[in-house]
């Protein structure tokens, strides 16, 4: 991998090597830019440059990018890309920075093009049931905008209220609504992505069916800025669910409960939110889960339409068929799932986002336990059960000084451990958080080296010059 970035997993700062670009080179691309940007779309100030040099991952960089460009349209957008590529300078596309894996963390020298300011455009189409909106729309604005007209944007990542519709995008981000109506890319239709050398294209169309050539706007979805900046996109729309209903079920131990989740699943019950989290005692503690403790798991179900409550009904019944003690049967409970506790601040931690087969989410969560207690480790565990995607956080505490490189050393091996047996599971080692920095040199563990160079040439056919987002997994 050209260019390297290390981090103490906790928040630490980084090393970098690589991507030392000529100081002539450097100063014509900055002076190029200055003329075609405008004095505020352009920082070269170190203390500004520094707030985007991190995103919600344990990596951040010091000292790397040497200027940060923020267009405010894509022509902007355009000539930023247009002058880079012709002088070789990486970049490196950055939306709100709220992801958990450094995708948008550069590293080594170049630019770090910002799409937060390209947020002018918000248009809801409610007799084409779509929206279109930049790429730095905040995603639960096109929520708001769509209600107006009675519709909905279904994707519902944790970070909806901070996150852009581009970020979305590029990682292909999840949520709570997955299980009933997918992710990210099940919710685009069409794309704007201007390309490495500057050239604007458009993917796909605002129709549900198209079938005309490759897909490349599922392409660009989940690629992570590699292939090109995502600067528009056309979104699908539903009409708002006439009723919502939410039960809840405590469970003394994780395995009967995800026997209920199979219950629930198999029950002819379409939910639109199936969650799971484990209560181990740590996160008991907590004032908001002091209901919880002695319980092992919480079970979360949620249905919505003309038939929520008699689904909820349907749910509860086999929620308790399997054990489950009923405790709450409002909204409150998904406050409680996107809110859960902080971490110590000096914890040294690993994220895990390894989604697995239905039936094999029972073991994977064995396994979290199991590899907690081998490497002395505390976590936390929750799981969009009805997809399979779990959660996880394995974290240790200095007691010590001098204890924080052995417990990195450990932390790093049992995360390895966890997604080696989920791919052993025949899962995957991601399911909407993206390969970032944190997975780029394991993917080839899940995808072989036969794919993995097959997606070269695709990056190569995009970016020949490989000015975007470098030194990650392509």
């Amino acid at each position: 991998m050209p260019g390297s970035i290390q981090s103490d997993l906790d928040a630490g700062t980084v090393s970098l090597t690589g991507y030392e670009t000529n100081l002539g080179v450097r100063a014509d691309a900055l002076q190029a830019l200055k003329e075609h940007l405008s004095p505020d779309e352009l920082i070269t100030e170190p203390d500004g440059i520094s707030a985007y040099l991190a995103d919600q991952s344990v990596y951040r960089t010091e000292g790397s990018a040497w200027a940060v460009a923020v267009p405010r349209s894509v022509e902007g957008v355009q000539r930023i890309l247009a002058i880079c590529n012709e002088r070789r300078i990486p970049v490196t596309t950055r939306g709100r920075g709220t992801g958990l894996t450094g995708a948008a963390v550069p590293i080594g020298d170049g630019i770090v093009l910002s799409t937060d300011e390209l947020n002018r455009r918000l248009m809801i189409h409610p007799d084409d049931l779509t929206a279109v909106a930049d790429a730095g729309v905040i995603t639960a604005r096109v929520n708001e905008a769509a209600r107006e007209f009675g519709l909905m944007y279904a994707p519902d990542p944790a970070s909806a209220s901070t996150s852009s519709i581009g970020g979305n995008i590029a990682t292909n981000a999840g949520g709570l609504h997955c299980v009933k109506y997918g992710v990210t890319k099940d919710n685009v239709l069409s794309l704007k992505v201007v390309l490495a050398d500057g050239t604007l294209i458009t993917t796909g169309r605002s129709t549900v069916k198209n079938v005309a050539g490759l897909d490349l706007t599922g392409l660009f979805v989940g690629s992570e800025g590699l292939l090109g900046v995502v600067v528009e996109a056309t979104l699908k729309l539903r009409p708002l669910p006439v009723d919502v209903a939410t039960v809840g079920a405590v469970y003394p131990d994780v395995r009967s409960a995800c026997a209920a989740i199979t219950a629930v699943l198999t029950g002819r019950i379409q939910p639109s939110v199936l969650e799971i989290m484990e209560v181990p005692p740590p996160l008991a503690q907590d004032p908001r889960y002091a209901r919880f403790a002695g319980f092992g798991a919480l079970v979360i179900v949620q249905t919505d339409g003309t038939g929520a409550r008699q689904d909820a009904d349907r749910a509860s019944d086999a929620l308790t068929r399997l054990g489950g003690i009923i405790v709450d049967t409002h909204d409150d409970l998904l406050t409680l799932r996107t809110s859960r506790p902080k971490l110590p601040a000096d914890a040294i931690r690993a994220h895990g986002d390894t989604s697995v087969p239905l039936s094999k989410e029972r073991e994977l969560f064995g396994i979290v336990l199991d590899i907690a207690a081998k490497y002395r480790l505390r976590y936390t565990a929750i799981a969009h059960a009805g997809d399979g995607n779990v959660h996880t956080r394995l974290y240790g505490v200095p007691n010590n000084p001098g204890e924080e490189e052995a417990i990195r050393d450990r932390v790093e091996r049992a995360h390895d451990e966890l997604l080696h047996e989920a791919l052993r599971l025949g899962g995957s080692l991601t399911g909407e958080h993206g390969i970032g920095y944190e997975l780029a040199d394991k993917l080839s563990w899940q995808l072989g080296e036969t794919n993995l160079r097959l997606q070269r040439q695709i990056k190569s056919a995009f970016d020949p010059n490989g000015i975007l987002n470098p030194g990650k997994w392509l």
